[in-house]
């Protein structure tokens, strides 16, 4: 008896096994796939809609690459989908022929779709497009360069290594700053006019990749400019003006005079403001006698007094902050607001006298106090990369790198290291 039943189960699992196979067998796109369109946005010239219908649940992904190219491969990240599905295509030249295929899995069966085409459009009349002056490489070097238009409607746009636009997007209002964010896939910024202060914008706004907006929030005097970034726990920090009034009679001014002096402001992803900073309980413009005369002058050191220019953090959470006029570094303690040192010409932190700049600009944190910096130039016209690697116990420092750029790059206000 044993062995019948030995047997019965054997046969029956026999039977079952080819019909499961049958059910489950792929061997072509169309036993996954029952269609796949393909169609340029109406409204934005690089980004593509693949718009498929599935047969079954599957996983899936699109391989597609310049069909003059077939090397050069982008692949999406793969996604769960049943029914209909579309993902947008991003980063694509304009005018340009591009091939794809739909790779599908479903169960322990695989396969991939044809190859379809579709071509990119012009870009509109108004998007900013460059040129490559001077091209040493003989290879595409791998991700996107970030560019700002100022007038309105601005425009954010993303170029490869020859120069190309692959991404754009029409922001309708002024682009004072914007920045990515490679860990949310998103583009930070400040945006528009403030009424009382030229060179700052009034909202603060986060798009993503697809032109969604993920925040807006209008601050008209926070006086936002310069720098905007992610913090780690999903916040923002910014640099921003803190008018304060001063009576400067003494200097040539009048008794209710105001300096616009730096500071940062934190606000949540909701646009909420959660922290304010200024810089006047560490340095206060009556107790420098000479930026007080230049002030009471007219100099540009009264709109913008020390002028701070760009404020990043290492993995400690400390803020590093750099003020132009005055050439220094601040390391400031986020929790107390205290500055913790200013490294720089006439700070307190010992440095060589190669480590002094002139137009300091770009804070970028390689650990704690170790940080790059981009040195302008301005008073011998060379562009510098600088590192300062500061001993905070011993307040002393050395200059960890000094490379100088070749002379026809120098860049007299702006300018940025990674």
């Amino acid at each position: 008896m044993r062995k019948n039943l030995t047997l019965y189960l054997l046969l029956l699992l026999t039977a079952l096994l080819p019909a499961c196979d049958e059910d489950d067998r792929i061997e072509t796109a169309a036993d996954l796939i029952e269609s796949i369109e393909a169609g340029v946005w109406p409204d934005n010239a690089l980004r593509v809609d693949v718009k498929i219908r599935f047969r079954k649940e599957v996983q899936y992904s699109i391989n597609y690459w310049p069909t003059s190219d077939p090397l050069q491969v982008t692949e999406t990240s793969i996604t769960d989908a049943s029914g209909e599905h579309t993902t947008t295509l991003l980063f694509l030249e304009p005018e340009t022929r591009y091939s794809f295929t739909v790779k599908a899995v479903s169960g322990g069966a695989q396969t991939e779709s044809d190859a379809y085409n579709f071509t990119t459009h012009m870009l509109p009349p108004d998007v900013p497009e460059y040129k490559l002056h001077q091209n040493s490489t003989e290879m595409n070097i791998p991700g996107y360069v970030m560019l700002t238009r100022m007038d309105k409607p601005g425009f954010i746009t993303m170029i490869n290594s020859l120069g190309k636009v692959v991404w754009y997007q029409n922001i309708g209002k002024s682009v004072k700053v914007a920045g990515f964010d490679p860990k949310t896939n998103t583009i930070v910024s400040i945006l528009g006019e403030a009424p009382l202060k030229t060179f700052t914008g009034e909202w603060i706004e986060v798009i993503d990749l697809y032109g969604n907006t993920v925040m807006s929030a209008l601050h008209p005097t926070v006086y936002a400019h310069h720098e905007i970034r992610f913090l780690p726990d999903g916040d923002l920090i910014m640099v921003n003006f803190v008018p304060r009034a001063f009576d400067l009679t003494a200097h040539g001014g009048s008794s209710n005079d105001t300096i616009w002096g730096p500071g940062y402001t934190v606000m949540d992803i909701e646009g909420k403001i959660k922290t304010q900073w200024d810089c006047y309980d560490e340095m206060n413009p009556m107790d420098i006698p000479t930026s007080i005369n230049s002030v009471a002058n007219g100099l540009p050191e009264k709109p913008s007094w020390l002028h701070s220019n760009s404020i990043n953090y290492d993995e400690e959470g400390y803020l590093y902050m750099t003020l132009l006029f005055i050439d220094q570094v601040w390391k400031i303690d986020p929790k107390t607001g205290k500055v913790i040192y200013r490294a720089g010409r006439n700070g307190n932190i010992d440095l060589p006298e190669e480590a002094y700049t002139s137009g300091i600009h770009a804070a970028e944190p390689l650990g704690p106090n170790k940080v790059l910096l981009f040195d302008n130039g301005q008073k011998n016209k060379i562009t510098r990369a600088l590192i300062y690697d500061i001993n905070e116990a011993e307040k002393k420092g050395t200059l960890e790198l000094n490379v100088s750029l070749p002379i026809e790059y120098f860049t007299q206000y702006q300018g940025s290291v990674e």
